[in-house]
């Protein structure tokens, strides 16, 4: 499942780039929404391998840890993408498809750190899991 929201953001963010370089505002919508849902699973996924990871004492620090780590990246962006745009050579749609870009590559960085993420899950061994939820399962 975690694959498939982080194919899903790559798509929508990849699609999205592309829409700004043909001037597409119909793909851009379709792009940002497909984006939107990968977004919104990886959310709910990040949640749900933090609670099976960290013990109850240890999970709000853990959850707070992970929402954090998102906002800073936004506050980047909203450093880098301003700057990328205003330094195009060619124009400001040629910054806007450049910033658009750095978008994809972090949604492609964010696709490797997740496939670590798998294989580190599937390295630990299934046990009984009082909750029921097997970690292989997602």
């Amino acid at each position: 499942m975690l694959l498939v929201s982080e194919a899903l953001a790559c798509l929508g963010q990849g699609l999205t780039a592309l829409s700004g370089k043909q001037h597409s505002y119909g793909m851009m919508l379709t792009s940002r929404s497909i984006y939107g849902a990968g977004g919104e699973l990886i959310f709910m996924l990040q949640a749900l391998y933090t609670s099976l990871w960290f013990s109850d004492d240890k999970l709000e620090l853990a959850l707070s840890i992970c929402a954090m780590v998102p906002f800073t990246f936004k506050i980047l962006a909203g450093v880098i993408y301003p700057r990328v745009t205003m330094n195009a050579e060619d124009s400001t749609s040629r910054g806007i498809e450049e910033a658009s870009l750095i978008g994809f590559y972090f949604c492609i960085t964010s696709c490797f750190f997740a496939i670590m993420l798998i294989a580190v899950e599937r390295s630990i061994p299934v046990g009984d899991d009082p909750s029921g939820m097997h970690r292989r399962d997602l």
